[in-house]
């Protein structure tokens, strides 16, 4: 696998979690909504579960902003080889491409050799 394969991969597992985190935050607010309703006798419980809905409300379209970066960064990423993801006069790219393709990269990774 090639860096920008192993860059793609991470990009895809990103923008996947942060959908799905999203949404389960959209539930949570959902809920709370709900919750806030069926305490319309007690006003703080009431007020407390309005509070909920809008924080979570708020963590689920933040996660949303990431997935869409990220969904974003991994469209752009298709489209560009390894020689223009990493310069072949860079230092630091030469080492970035030996540790890609070799075995330290996957032991980092956790990855069995």
């Amino acid at each position: 696998m090639t860096f920008r394969e192993h860059l793609q991969d991470h990009l895809h597992k990103s923008a996947t979690h942060h959908a799905a985190v999203a949404e389960l935050h959209k539930k949570i607010s959902k809920t709370h909504g709900a919750l806030a309703r069926l305490h319309d006798d007690h006003a703080e419980k009431a007020a407390a579960h309005r509070d909920l809905k809008q924080f979570h409300a708020s963590v689920s379209e933040q996660h949303d902003d990431r997935q869409k970066h990220f969904a974003a960064l991994h469209e752009k990423m298709g489209g560009i080889g390894d020689s223009e993801l990493l310069s072949s006069q860079s230092d630091a790219a030469d080492d970035l491409r030996q540790v890609a393709d070799g075995d330290l990269f996957k032991r980092f990774c956790g990855i069995e050799v």
